[in-house]
């Protein structure tokens, strides 16, 4: 009996630590997107290519008015690191998963949460 109960509780602990949630996109938008909480990171799948999706993001970057630091892409995966105005660093990873589908991942750090769903709608935004 205490076995299980060590088990149920170890469990539930995972579910509680995962911190994930995610919400249903809007009509002509990209796939779910999900946000842990505990991380603040934010991700998707994109229904586009590496190349639109590198440029969708740095669309993103440049409507926002953050200040580009790296911009960096090659056949697989591209990253772009930005700052704001404030000097907190925005980090956005996107992955090739098939010539039409991309990952996109956004950080911002677990205190701004908010700030990396900001540049994920400027992104989903330039994708539609």
């Amino acid at each position: 009996m205490m076995k299980q109960a060590a088990v149920v509780a170890v469990v539930v602990m995972a579910g509680v630590l995962s911190g994930c949630t995610s919400t249903q996109p809007a009509s002509g938008a990209t796939g779910e997107v999900r946000t842990n909480e505990v991380t603040g990171n934010v991700g998707t799948l994109a229904e586009a290519g590496l190349d639109r999706t590198m440029e969708a993001a740095r669309k993103a970057v440049s409507a926002l008015q953050f200040t580009t630091k790296k911009d960096a892409k090659d056949a697989l995966k591209g990253v772009i690191e930005a700052t704001t105005a404030d000097d907190k660093s925005v980090t956005i990873t996107v992955t090739k998963v098939s010539e039409n589908t991309s990952q996109v991942d956004v950080s911002a750090g677990p205190l701004n949460k908010g700030l990396a769903q900001t540049v994920m709608s400027k992104i989903r935004e330039s994708l539609k």
